[in-house]
């Protein structure tokens, strides 16, 4: 908005007053980061209009408005206007919020299951909150196992923070201390739930699927001792238990980083979700080594490596990956595996020129229009290359006359 004097604030008021609920519901919107002021708000709920009182749920900034707005809400069919105020990312938990941790900590052990997933999805949620829900500790200690289960998986699957280190507020983006650290709680308090969670089917199926889909960052405390723990963890000698912890294992492995020591250990594994999670992450000089992953588990090997990014990054380990997908799709005669070779290949190469060989970039270089600015630039490179030659020819000249 524009001028924020006191009769501006007074006529942009009225002037919402008047248009029409889609039109409000519309700025509220576009405005939702903005700091309006609270005569907007306070004239808008006059209205009593359904989308409009909707879309201060969702948009509104004044903590009051948004808490009186959930507390009205409290029948059955208020559900929605609950999530949309739980969700607004101008909503504020803690001590100066729209909820203070008491009130919090009640929310959680009442809210329903879309309830659930708009608070612990709300990137506003502080890192000690949710750290405190993967614990099952403060705000989440009364949580029973059904509503545990829900908070921690709906964070893990939803909330923004886990999937990236602390992002700054800050005008200058500089990073404070107090928010990093809550952030990085946070973080750990996830990965340990690999530690602590319940040796069940359901929480396997769900920790592999958020970890398959790269959901959480890997934070720095997650050695190989660690790594090492939850791999030994999640085993069963119950055959149906077994199929699910075993793809929670590959997908463990997925995240371990291709520098770790830890790979050596897992190359060779006798455990082949083990080797599958090394396949997906490790990273080399040596394309021989895709030659021995291939004899050892065939297409499997080539399914997997189809989605590490590693084994692009090098022009020959990349080649001899694209030898062996060739020739095992030619034994098979299908070539579904070298076309998504070929479109991993293209999707990287499009977002990073670095994974393109020399001669793919002047392939793609040559293949660009030509523009007047390339053309100048290509001639001043010819016009120096020649008086390069001019000059050198001249020198030549000068040593047989003198």
């Amino acid at each position: 908005m524009g001028n924020n004097t006191k009769y501006h604030r007074l006529i942009e008021a009225k002037r919402l007053f008047l248009s029409s609920p889609e039109y409000v519901y519309d700025f509220l919107e576009k405005h939702a980061d903005d700091n309006l002021p609270s005569e907007i708000f306070e004239t808008l709920l006059k209205r009593n209009n359904e989308l409009i009182t909707f879309g201060l749920a969702r948009f509104c900034n004044n903590q009051e408005i948004l808490k009186n707005l959930f507390i009205n809400a409290s029948n059955k069919d208020g559900e929605a206007i609950r999530c949309a105020v739980l969700s607004n990312k101008n909503c504020k938990f803690g001590i100066i919020g729209t909820f203070d941790e008491e009130e919090l900590k009640g929310i959680l052990e009442r809210a329903t299951e879309a309830e659930i997933a708009a608070i612990v999805g709300n990137a506003s949620v502080d890192g000690s909150y949710l750290a405190d829900i993967f614990k099952r500790t403060g705000i989440g200690e009364n949580l029973n196992d059904d509503k545990w289960f829900l908070c921690c998986i709906n964070a893990l699957y939803l909330n923004p923070n886990l999937k990236q280190d602390y992002q700054s507020q800050a005008p200058t983006g500089y990073s404070q201390g107090w928010e990093n650290y809550e952030h990085g709680k946070a973080i750990d308090a996830a990965w340990q739930l690999l530690e602590n969670a319940p040796l069940t089917s359901k929480w396997a199926i769900n920790l592999g699927h958020v970890l398959s889909y790269r959901q959480i960052i890997l934070p720095y405390s997650c050695d190989d001792d660690y790594f090492q723990r939850i791999f030994s963890r999640w085993k069963s000698d119950d055959s149906d238990l077994e199929k699910h912890f075993g793809d929670l294992r590959m997908w463990i492995g997925a995240y371990v980083p291709s520098t770790m020591k830890l790979h050596k250990w897992m190359l060779n594994h006798e455990d082949k979700h083990i080797r599958f999670g090394h396949y997906y992450s490790f990273g080399t000089n040596d394309p021989s080594e895709l030659e021995k992953y291939y004899s050892r588990d065939g297409r499997d090997f080539i399914q997997i490596a189809n989605s590490n990014n590693n084994l692009f990054s090098r022009v020959e380990v990349r080649k001899k990956l694209r030898e062996i997908i060739d020739k095992d799709c030619s034994t098979r005669s299908d070539w579904f595996e070298l076309d998504l070779f070929e479109i991993q290949y293209q999707k990287l190469a499009k977002n990073d020129p670095l994974y393109l060989s020399a001669e793919d970039r002047e392939e793609i270089e040559a293949a660009q229009p030509v523009t007047s600015g390339i053309l100048k630039e290509r001639l001043e490179e010819l016009e120096s290359r020649l008086m390069e030659q001019l000059d050198q020819k001249m020198a030549k000249l000068k040593k047989t006359i003198f």
